[in-house]
């Protein structure tokens, strides 16, 4: 699974020309691995897509989406959509509060995808939208 996960993601940081994950990808995946929930979208037994939120706030009841990445190859069939969809679902059910993110400015389609489902811009950095859904 990890691997699956490394591969999706280092495509997806060359199309966006190291911008996405600016450290070690290994790195990364092992810390979402360790502390965040991770739903996968499958085909055959291959990983195509997952997201990977931090539910642990358990006091003010706040989540936090560290990565939805949907492998090149299989976007444009609904697996993002489906993806966060799964998500809201789940922590509106555990009753949490609002879900937070952070999202390249340069990346249009989950920009799209976030505020289709709810997300409002909070802040702006050079680089990146700081965005939040109240659930």
């Amino acid at each position: 699974m990890k691997e699956h996960f490394i591969s999706i993601l280092e495509d997806l940081n060359r199309l966006y020309k190291g911008e996405l994950i600016n450290y070690s990808i290994k790195d990364y995946v092992e810390k979402i691995q360790r502390n965040a929930t991770i739903i996968t979208f499958q085909e055959e037994k291959i990983i195509c897509g997952f997201i990977a939120f931090y539910n642990n706030d358990y006091r003010n009841k706040i989540a936090y989406l560290t990565m939805l990445a949907v492998n090149p190859l299989s976007q444009g069939k609904g697996i993002g959509k489906m993806l966060l969809k799964y998500s809201i679902d789940r922590l509106k059910y555990l009753e949490f509060k609002k879900y937070n993110l952070e999202v390249l400015k340069t990346n249009d389609k989950a920009i799209q995808l976030y505020t289709k489902n709810g997300f409002k811009i909070l802040q702006e950095t050079e680089t990146h939208y700081k965005m939040t859904l109240v659930l």
